[in-house]
């Protein structure tokens, strides 16, 4: 029984198989379907008449066509090589922008701490000097430098220096500490 129906689902394959042939190539009809059963006479197709002008006339369009893909390719390839060119150059620039700043953000963060160290030690001398003496220095200062300098002192040096200074001097530095 499997036999069977093994070899009937192989002959309705092949019958499918040619039936799908017979409809892709456009011979699939009545009249075909009647040839393959033998129902009806043996009609000859009629020959194909080729036209040679259209036949020249398409190969001559399909070479322009597959001439004019090719071009385009070929532009295609050219573009993505040079956008690839471009992209490896935007990397390294952005790498140097990085490195740059890098560099950048560490002579800010060493200047800074520089000037720090030198307005430590503006602030030890003020702190050695007489009360009288580093209250006209500081005076003479632009006031937030003289503030920062004061906010560095020791806080008995600094009141020692601000009671020193004229009531207004030491009003208007002291505002500027608190900020």
């Amino acid at each position: 029984m499997k036999l069977l129906a093994m070899i009937s689902l192989a002959i309705l394959s092949f019958v499918a198989v040619f039936a799908g042939i017979l409809a892709a190539t456009g011979q699939l009809s009545m009249d075909t379907v009647d040839q393959i059963l033998g129902r009806g006479e043996a009609v000859e197709p009629a020959p194909a008449v080729e036209a040679p002008d259209e036949v020249d006339g398409l190969v001559r369009a399909l070479r322009e066509r597959e001439q004019t893909l090719a071009e385009r390719a070929a532009r295609l390839e050219e573009r993505e090589r040079r956008l690839t060119a471009t992209e490896r150059e935007l990397m390294e620039l952005r790498e140097e922008v990085e490195n740059l700043l890098d560099q950048l953000t560490e002579t800010l963060a060493q200047r800074e701490e520089d000037r720090e160290q030198r307005l430590q030690e503006v602030a030890e001398s003020l702190a050695g000097m007489r009360p009288g003496n580093a209250a006209d220095t500081v005076s003479e200062l632009d006031p937030s430098i003289a503030a920062r300098v004061l906010s560095l002192m020791d806080q008995r040096d600094r009141g020692k220096v601000l009671d020193e200074m004229e009531p207004g001097m030491a009003a208007s530095l002291l505002s500027e500490l608190q900020r």
